[in-house]
């Protein structure tokens, strides 16, 4: 049950944070997009071929910016998949020690147990 709490503790953390990034890479995008149609608008009195060299430098600008988050989110997700891997293995050991260390304890009650018995009957 502590296992369970601890895995979905992380992944609950680890989801909150990738929905940071989006959230963050979101804004950012949206920013760059909103100030490239500004400098654009600015530009379209001047020149068109520099209208056009202007619009394809923020669309390249943007696919940058979502290449960035998209990668961003990845690497999150990678580690957090570490982490809760690193938790449930963690865990599982503890458990397992915990096990063994109960189960000695339990041998060595029946073994002294059966003891008292046997003087008892001798």
């Amino acid at each position: 049950v502590q296992v369970n709490k601890s895995v979905e503790r992380v992944w609950r953390e680890c989801g909150e944070r990738v929905e940071r990034v989006w959230s963050e890479c979101g804004e950012r995008v949206e920013r760059e997009w909103r100030e490239s149609g500004a400098r654009v608008s600015e530009r379209v009195r001047e020149s068109g071929a520099r209208v056009e060299r202007e619009w394809r430098e923020s669309g390249e600008s943007v696919e940058r910016e979502w290449r960035e988050c998209g990668a961003s989110v990845e690497r999150e997700w990678r580690e957090c998949g570490e982490r809760v891997e690193r938790v449930w293995r963690e865990s599982g050991e503890r458990v397992e020690r915990e096990w063994s260390e109960s189960e000695r304890e339990s041998e060595r009650e029946w073994s002294e147990s059966g003891e008292r018995v046997e003087r008892v009957w001798s």
